[in-house]
């Protein structure tokens, strides 16, 4: 009985062994091109097949992660889009949050610019700097809104028509 079994655990290697093969195989075929990708993609990942399931299923195990941590991850990025959305905006619109009253941004950040005149170079610069700087915290809070819908999606929480 034990030969057998020793037997069937040879077998069992040398598959393995050859599997192992055909993966570094398929993946440098696939190196090179795109659609060749997308084509091993669909046909591993959407096969039918039980045994084939079962084998991605195996794999893919160790990566799923539990839909309350990807709620509580998606809503930390919610929150910390909503940050970086209203800082964004504050520094590209400072009088409207500031109540139409710009002095009191300007005397914020005076305190820490004493020697730029209005009309100087370092002003202008000044300047360019806080829309560049507004603008990639706009762009980072939109991207981390997707992440996070992209999240919610993968905890099974998405929105459906009601029709």
């Amino acid at each position: 009985m034990e030969e057998s079994n020793k037997g069937g655990n040879e077998n069992y290697k040398l598959l393995l062994e050859k599997l192992k093969l055909d993966l570094k195989a398929t993946m440098s075929l696939a190196k090179g091109s795109e659609t060749y990708l997308e084509t091993l993609k669909s046909e591993i990942m959407g096969n039918p097949d039980p045994e084939i399931r079962s084998f991605v299923d195996l794999l893919s195990s160790g990566m799923k992660r539990k839909p309350r941590k990807l709620f509580i991850v998606a809503a930390g990025q919610m929150a910390f889009s909503a940050i970086l959305l209203f800082m964004g905006l504050v520094l590209i619109f400072p009088t409207f949050f500031f109540y139409a009253n710009p002095e009191v941004m300007l005397n914020y950040f005076g305190s820490y610019i004493v020697s730029v005149q209005p009309d100087s170079i370092e002003a202008t610069v000044i300047l360019a700097v806080d829309f560049i700087i507004s603008v990639i915290m706009l762009l980072s809070a939109f991207q981390i809104i997707r992440y996070a819908f992209d999240n919610m999606k993968e905890a099974g929480l998405t929105v459906t028509d009601a029709n």
